[in-house]
């Protein structure tokens, strides 16, 4: 038995001597399961900071919250601690393992899925609808004229259109009423939104085409 083995077991059976000839009550009153000492535990295991290889007397030490409660009891639910949260984080690594897996899998099945808002397709839409595309177009032709537009299924690429339309619809009604708050109004003379007329309307795109 090496020296530093024997230091330990010596220190094991200092606590359990002192604590068996002390009046001490385990933790008080207190449940382990809500105790300070817990949450210190599984904090530290979760870190790293503690292992199936740490000293449990050096970890006893280190803190008040840990000696509240007797030796042997608190080394039981060290263990029992460790050994539940290494289950946990071992099925949490099987679960990104097998998430990672389903998506590989799709990302082959549907190789042209895309963020809308970060895509071509959601440029060119603007300018499209600027250039009222929509208004002699129906969806589904303005979804074969661009193969940027073709990443997307037709119907999620018809709500994007809608969604333009309408959301243009909205900012030109907010600003003719922010235009009516303006105490200066020849302050504004260069806003672009001037530029086209106020009661320009945007025509919605024909619905019930494909």
């Amino acid at each position: 038995m090496g020296a530093q083995t024997r230091s330990v077991h010596y220190l094991e059976k200092y606590i359990l001597f002192a604590q068996a000839n002390m009046p001490q009550k385990d933790g008080s009153k207190e449940k382990f399961e809500q105790s300070a000492s817990k949450a210190l535990i599984r904090a530290d295991i979760l870190r790293r900071k503690i292992t199936e290889d740490t000293d449990p007397v050096i970890v006893y030490n280190s803190n008040v919250e840990h000696q509240k409660w007797k030796y042997d009891n608190w080394k039981a639910c060290l263990n029992r601690l460790i050994a539940s949260v290494n289950r946990d984080r071992d099925r949490m690594l099987q679960d990104v393992i097998a998430y990672g897996h389903d998506l590989a899998i799709v990302k082959v099945e549907r190789p042209l899925i895309e963020v809308w808002h970060r895509s071509a397709a959601y440029q060119l839409l603007k300018k499209d609808v600027d250039d009222e595309l929509y208004k002699i177009l129906t969806p589904k032709q303005m979804w074969l004229k661009r193969p940027e537009y073709q990443a997307f299924a037709l119907d999620v690429f018809r709500k994007h259109i809608y969604q333009e339309v309408d959301s243009r619809k909205k900012r030109a009604i907010r600003f003719e009423k922010k235009k009516k708050s303006w105490m200066y109004p020849e302050l504004h003379q260069d806003h672009p939104q001037l530029a086209s007329s106020p009661s320009h309307q945007l025509a919605s795109p024909t619905l019930g085409q494909p």
